[in-house]
C-alpha cells in the first residue's frame, strides 16, 4: 500500500506495518518535487520502487499535480513511460 505521509514529506510503500521503501517530496503549488526514491536494502530486487513510483504518478493525477523528478531513478521511470507525460514537469 502507498501511504502519503505528508507530515514527514514522503510517500511510503508499506506491507502491513512494514516499511518497504519511501520517496521524499516537497509540495509547492501544483508541483511535487521528488529528490529521492529508495527501497530498503532487504527489499531490493523485487521491483518495489516501480510500485512506489506508479503510486506517486497515480496520486499526482488524482490531485491534478505535476511531478518534478530530481531523483535520477524517478526521472528515468517517467521518461521510459510516455503515458506519464501529463504529470511530468520538465
Amino acid at each position: 500500500m502507498i501511504v502519503d505521509a505528508a507530515a514527514d514529506g514522503r510517500y511510503e510503500l508499506r506491507r502491513g506495518d512494514e516499511l518497504i521503501g519511501s520517496a521524499d517530496y516537497v509540495l509547492q503549488g501544483d508541483t511535487i518535487t521528488v529528490p529521492h526514491v529508495e527501497t530498503l536494502p532487504e527489499h531490493r530486487g523485487h521491483r518495489y520502487s516501480e510500485i512506489l513510483m506508479a503510486g506517486i504518478v497515480a496520486d499526482a493525477r488524482t490531485r491534478s499535480l505535476r511531478i518534478e523528478p530530481l531523483c535520477p531513478h524517478l526521472a528515468r521511470y517517467l521518461r521510459e513511460r510516455p503515458d506519464t507525460a501529463d504529470v511530468t514537469r520538465s
